[in-house]
């Protein structure tokens, strides 16, 4: 509701209520581990808090409250990484912290078991934070672990055409990266 009086009034106060509200219910989902509808949610929260004061106050509130539930480091997968892309989203979060919290989640789920799609997508996160933050050394490590990820996919495919397919993008990735 009030996000619908912010959009046709664009009324501060409102856009704050809806802005708090998106983000109240994406945490009440996030702390229920149901992950239906809170993608949308934080995107929308910061997304009204950006347009309303992209350097002030409520902005950087939203942005601390989501990182303090991304550094408690006990979310799912997904939830994990719709919170960190939200972050990234907000452009004002803390780069090299979320990149190390992304990049320990990529570790940690290689050592739990082979799963290249999650470990992937952790991965392209942590360069893109790095790259946020201006970490050439960073966002380096992270691409070439990206395209490890394709070349494990490779390994563990029996089909030649899937194979190649697999091969092709670590290639594709490898091809992004300066020195290699």
């Amino acid at each position: 509701c009030a996000d619908l009086v912010w959009l046709k009034k664009r009324n501060h106060a409102f856009g704050r209520m809806a802005a708090i509200a998106y983000i109240d219910s994406a945490e009440k989902l996030i702390a229920s581990q149901n992950t239906l509808g809170e993608k949308e949610r934080l995107f929308r929260g910061f997304d009204l808090a950006a347009q309303i004061d992209r350097k002030g106050p409520l902005l950087s509130d939203l942005v601390g409250r989501i990182s303090a539930i991304v550094q408690s480091e006990e979310l799912i997968n997904c939830s994990l990484a719709t919170c960190l892309d939200a972050l990234l989203r907000s452009r004002i979060a803390d780069g090299p912290l979320l990149h190390g919290i992304a990049s320990r989640q990529a570790r940690r789920i290689a050592a739990n078991g082979p799963n290249p799609l999650w470990e992937r997508r952790f991965w392209e996160i942590a360069a893109r934070f790095a790259s946020q933050a201006h970490s050439s050394n960073g966002e380096r490590e992270a691409m070439i672990e990206i395209a490890k990820t394709f070349e494990a996919e490779a390994d563990n495919v029996s089909l030649h055409a899937l194979k190649a397919h697999f091969l092709e993008y670590a290639l594709h990735q490898y091809r992004k990266i300066s020195g290699t």
